[in-house]
């Protein structure tokens, strides 16, 4: 049985980032799934894409409409015959559902936060909401969550699969000690937390 066809479209801009997300779709990719992702214009991790073997094209959409990547993306769909289109985040997923439209394809978001998820909010129903969507990826169980507390939205819809670092991805890194102007007692406790603070997560 041949693997499915995915068309991804996702912002791989930077490496740091999108590290987790791109690397699990090299795995894929390597794996024997079909991949083709669609990108930024001069996204960091597109060289390491094509190295990989996986086509990328530089058409991610600019805009919430983008009547021109819209185009482009059910062109793809069309002519690459793709069983799963994976949206990663509003752009993707605001151009992606409307070029789906009358095709067989499959369409996946992505969700990465909580908060600003309601379904008495319009706008839910042009992505998460949307009739078309077969599936989401949850990043955490506390996103799941969230879904499963909106009405009328169908549970079995999501799915958390957590984002993973490879240990061999920071060899070289060298440890910088703790402040002078902090000391710690040498049996003290120390925590480390490595986070994106940005007040959504």
């Amino acid at each position: 049985m041949q693997e499915p066809r995915i068309l991804v479209i996702s912002n791989y801009e930077k490496i740091v980032p999108s590290r987790p997300e791109a690397e699990a779709m090299i795995g894929l990719h390597t794996a024997g799934f079909n991949i083709e992702i669609i990108t930024l214009p001069d996204a960091a991790y597109t060289p390491i894409f094509r190295k990989a073997g996986i086509t990328v094209h530089e058409e991610h959409p600019t805009s919430k409409r983008d009547l021109a990547s819209r185009k482009f993306i059910r062109e793809r769909l069309i002519e690459g015959k793709f069983d799963v289109l994976h949206l990663f985040n509003s752009k993707a997923s605001l151009n992606g559902i409307p070029a789906a439209k009358n095709l067989e394809v499959k369409i996946c978001l992505y969700r990465g936060f909580t908060g600003h998820l309601h379904w008495y909010d319009p706008t839910f129903y042009l992505k998460y909401g949307h009739p078309r969507v077969h599936g989401i990826w949850c990043i955490a169980k506390g996103v799941e969550e969230l879904f499963h507390q909106q009405l009328f939205f169908r549970k079995a819809k999501t799915k958390v699969i957590h984002k993973g670092h490879r240990p061999e991805w920071y060899e070289g890194v060298v440890a910088k000690q703790l402040p002078t102007e902090t000391p710690l007692p040498s049996n003290a406790l120390k925590l480390i937390i490595v986070a994106n603070a940005r007040k959504m997560k």
